[in-house]
């Protein structure tokens, strides 16, 4: 009996092996289905992270910013933008890409919010390897560990530099429409116009987009396009961007400005500025022609008076008490005051006017300055100091008239000896500056104050100072100066501090450099 149950048993074992082996061949195959399902997810997934990535390194600048802010990744994208190689970025800090005088006041905000695993979006200022600005529209997103501490910050950066550009640009142009002046941009080679204002439009009856052919010499008659030329030249010799001229045609008179600019990632052009001045013109001429009469009518007689003071002091000089002599002598130094303030007048007046003749020829600065030296001995005699000559054994040559210059040297050398101590040498010197000569004057006296400095070349103005006993003057000399050195395409500078003296200087184009302007 026992031997038939196990033999049924076994039996049933049997029968059963062909289900169980069968029941685990399903669930192996189910499993490897599951395996491969999930692997080719996986797959699927990594090759849409690979899209994903490959769009954004193609649309975005990619930056990877460690927790102490070095760089730890860049991609192509930004190194072509920012003309940086990779190992030039990789472990240093991120703040090489940012303008060396730039602060981005929002900069503790950014980190604030990293910091608590929040995304950030702005604008920022960048620069290139070579120091150029631009812009980029900018997302930093944090990674953050389990911990919840940052462990990276993974910037997406467009740049928006043209974006910006454009919008700056339409501004520029909304706000130059309202101008009643005519403006033109064009570019320096062709003349071509690329913007015209409302003004200048209306002016020539031209629809808004009606200058997009054309060229500078159709928009004005009076425009000398040989002299606009030359004009254009003689801004690429000079430190300044811009000049001022006018143009006189029969009775009409015009006044240019013309600038040169180079906006960041555009090509250089030339805006011109266009003023009628000739109803301006008409009364500055008529207020000229009146201070003209009356310092006329004025130094007539005090040439007069200052000749009959003379003559009595040389003539009763011992026969006359202390006190008349004195009372006399105060009367001929406020003559010969009253004389020099009209002169400063007239000449003034000439230069504005445009009726001071300037006769410009080639000069040498050393020959020049030696002559002003000997011709100013006398006064620097009366203040008791000593002009000496610096550099003059230079062979250089500028394009000047020399009595202007003359002019100009007397002035500052009068001021630099009135305000020295006595005993002291003023410098009187040239120096070699390349293309072009520097003319000083240096002393040793008080200084100018640094509250005086902005306005000590404006008309009318005088430097404080406690010795009165030396130092006079019409507060006209140094405005004559500037005038002057102006007319000669130069400015008058200096440098002074309190208690240590100052330093008067121009620079003037060498000779061969002026000539080859006027070519």
């Amino acid at each position: 009996m026992l031997k038939w149950a196990a033999a049924v048993a076994d039996s049933n074992s049997l029968q059963a092996f062909p289900a169980l082996w069968f029941a685990t061949a399903i669930i192996l195959v189910a499993a490897l289905l599951i395996t491969f399902l999930a692997w080719r997810k996986v797959v699927n997934l990594d090759s849409e992270l690979l899209i994903y990535k490959r769009a954004l390194d193609e649309h975005c600048m990619i930056t990877v910013i460690n927790p102490d802010w070095t760089i730890k990744g860049v991609n192509e994208k930004f190194l072509k933008t920012s003309g940086f190689d990779r190992s030039e970025l990789l472990g240093k800090s991120i703040h090489q890409l940012y303008p060396p005088d730039f602060y981005d006041s929002n900069s503790d905000t950014i980190q604030a919010n990293l910091l608590d695993g929040k995304i950030w979006a702005g604008e920022t200022h960048l620069q290139t390897r070579s120091g150029e600005a631009y812009w980029t529209q900018t997302t930093l997103v944090p990674v953050l560990d389990a911990k919840g501490r940052l462990k990276e910050t993974i910037g997406l950066r467009t740049d928006i530099t043209k974006l910006k550009t454009f919008d700056a640009e339409v501004q520029l142009r909304e706000t130059l429409d309202l101008l009643r002046d005519e403006v033109y941009m064009f570019t320096p080679d062709d003349f071509h116009i690329t913007y015209m204002n409302h003004s200048a439009r209306a002016r020539l009856g031209w629809p808004e987009d009606g200058y997009q052919q054309a060229t500078i010499p159709e928009t004005h008659d009076l425009i000398d396009m040989k002299n606009l030329r030359r004009k254009i030249r003689q801004l690429s010799y000079q430190r300044e961007r811009s000049i001022t001229f006018e143009i006189h045609h029969d009775d009409r008179s015009v006044e240019i400005s013309l600038q040169l600019v180079q906006p960041a990632g555009n090509a250089p052009r030339y805006v011109a500025v266009v003023r009628d001045v000739t109803a301006r013109n008409a009364a500055t001429q008529a207020k000229s022609e009146f201070v003209s009469m009356v310092s006329h009518e004025l130094r007539t007689p005090l040439t007069s008076i200052k000749g009959a003071l003379g003559l009595v002091s040389m003539a009763a000089e011992n026969e006359l008490p202390e006190r008349v002599n004195s009372i006399l002598a105060i009367a001929k130094r406020n003559t010969d005051r009253l004389i020099l303030l009209i002169n400063d007048i007239l000449d003034l007046d000439k230069i504005d006017s445009e009726r001071m003749p300037f006769q410009l020829q080639e000069m040498n600065v050393a020959e020049f300055l030696a002559e002003a030296v000997e011709a100013n001995e006398g006064y620097a005699l009366e203040c008791g100091v000593r002009f000496v000559g610096q550099g003059l054994d230079q062979n250089l040559t500028i394009d000047g008239d020399p009595d202007r210059l003359m002019q100009v040297m007397s002035n500052l050398m009068s001021n630099a000896a009135k305000f020295s101590p006595v005993g002291e040498n003023v410098e009187v010197g040239m120096t070699d500056m390349g293309r072009k000569v520097r003319i000083w004057v240096k002393d040793k006296g008080c200084g100018i104050p640094e509250k005086s400095q902005p306005h000590i070349l404006e008309r009318f103005q005088q430097v404080d100072s406690s010795d009165r006993r030396k130092v006079n003057g019409t507060g006209l000399g140094l405005s004559v100066v500037k005038a002057i050195i102006e007319k000669h395409g130069s400015q008058i500078q200096f440098e002074s501090k309190v208690g240590q003296g100052s330093k008067f200087y121009f620079d003037m184009a060498k000779y061969s450099d002026t000539q080859e302007i006027r070519a």
